[in-house]
C-alpha cells in the first residue's frame, strides 16, 4: 500500500498538473526501491494509479495560483522582446491546458495597458518639457520687448499685447482667463496664467493691483486656436 505521507502529498495537490508530478516522484521511488518483476513493485504501482484515478476528477487542469503566476508574469515584461519570449516558453503549456492559453491573454492585456499607459506618460511629460520651454522663451522675448514701454500695471501689457496683436507670437503664455466674483463669471482676453503673471509683475516691476476676482481658468492662445489670437 502508499504510504499515509504519500496519499496525503497526492490528496493535497491543487491541480491535475501537481498531481501528475508528484505522482511520477512516488512512482520513480517505487521503481528505483523495487525491481522490475517484484510483486510489491506491482502492487505499489497499481494502487498509485487507483489512488491518481480517483483524485484527479475533483482537481483543475492547472491550479488558480499557478495561472496567477503565470498571468503576472507575462504583464511584467518590459520590452516587447521580453514579452514575445515569455509567450514562446509558455506555447507548449498553453497548447495543453485552455485556462493557461486564457492566463497568457489576460497577463498580455495588462501588459499592453500598462505599456500604453507608460508611452502616454513619456509623452505628456516631453510635452510638458517642451511647452515650459516655449514658456520660458516667450516670456523673456515679451519682458525684452515691453521693459522700455514703462509699464506700471499686467494690465497695461494685456493690452499691448491685444492692440498689436501679439497672441500668436506670446500665444503660450498668454490668452483668456475665466474669473469669478460674487457669483458672476467673465472673461478676461489677453490676460496670463498666475505663475506667468507672477514672474512678469516681478521681472518688469508692475505693480499687483489687488483684486476680490478669482480665477477660475485659463486657456492659452495656442490651445484655443487662430481666430482668438488676432
Amino acid at each position: 500500500m502508499l504510504s499515509d505521507q504519500e496519499i496525503r502529498s497526492l490528496r493535497s495537490s491543487a491541480s491535475k498538473a501537481e498531481l501528475t508530478e508528484r505522482a511520477d516522484a512516488i512512482r520513480l521511488s517505487i521503481t528505483r526501491t523495487f525491481p522490475e518483476k517484484s510483486v510489491n513493485r506491482g502492487l505499489l504501482l497499481r494502487a498509485l494509479d487507483e489512488k491518481v484515478d480517483e483524485i484527479s476528477p475533483f482537481l483543475p487542469d492547472i491550479s488558480t495560483r499557478t495561472l496567477d503566476q503565470i498571468e503576472a508574469e507575462i504583464s511584467r515584461a518590459v520590452t516587447d522582446a521580453e514579452l514575445a519570449e515569455k509567450l514562446r516558453q509558455y506555447e507548449p503549456m498553453a497548447a495543453q491546458y485552455g485556462d493557461v492559453q486564457l492566463a497568457l491573454e489576460r497577463g498580455k492585456a495588462k501588459w499592453q495597458e500598462w505599456h500604453d499607459l507608460a508611452l502616454q506618460q513619456e509623452q505628456e511629460r516631453v510635452e510638458a518639457t517642451r511647452r515650459a520651454q516655449l514658456e520660458d522663451e516667450e516670456f523673456k522675448a515679451l519682458v525684452e520687448e515691453v521693459a522700455a514701454k514703462g509699464f506700471t500695471e499686467s494690465r497695461q501689457v494685456s493690452n499691448y499685447i491685444m492692440v498689436r496683436k501679439l497672441g500668436r507670437k506670446y500665444q503660450h503664455i498668454s490668452g483668456v482667463l475665466e474669473l469669478e466674483r460674487d457669483g458672476d463669471a467673465w472673461r478676461y482676453k489677453g490676460g496670463f496664467p498666475p505663475h506667468i503673471y507672477a514672474r512678469l509683475c516681478e521681472a518688469l516691476g508692475l505693480s499687483q493691483k489687488p483684486s476680490d476676482a478669482r480665477v477660475a481658468g485659463f486657456k492659452s492662445f495656442s490651445d484655443l486656436g487662430r481666430e482668438y489670437r488676432s
